[in-house]
């Protein structure tokens, strides 16, 4: 299947985006990002996660706040447009802007 990424140079091959160039079962796509506020009182970080041999997509969002660690971590059914993102409460509009909703 074709999907809006594959007009993008971001992939090695000439093959559709959501087939994988290489035959590994342990082959991943990850991107992530953190952040923090200069005095220490919030620290964070988002991820996602595409595992395309075993058709599964992973999120995460962790904070740190006043020294208290909050998480959530999410596990869903790998789409084939790798452009929609939404896992539980947590979708990530690509590339790296996270937004938590619920």
């Amino acid at each position: 299947m074709i999907t809006p990424f594959d007009d993008y140079p971001i992939h090695q091959t000439s093959l559709p985006l959501a087939i994988p160039a290489t035959s590994d079962r342990n082959f991943y796509d990850r991107f992530w990002l953190n952040g923090f506020v200069a005095d220490g009182s919030l620290y964070f970080g988002a991820a996602m996660g595409f595992d395309p041999k075993r058709h599964v997509m992973d999120g995460a969002f962790s904070a740190v706040v006043d020294g208290y660690q909050h998480s959530l971590h999410l596990s869903g059914a790998l789409p084939l447009d790798r452009s929609q993102t939404q896992l539980g409460p947590c979708g990530s509009i690509p590339w790296f802007r996270c937004v938590v909703t619920g």
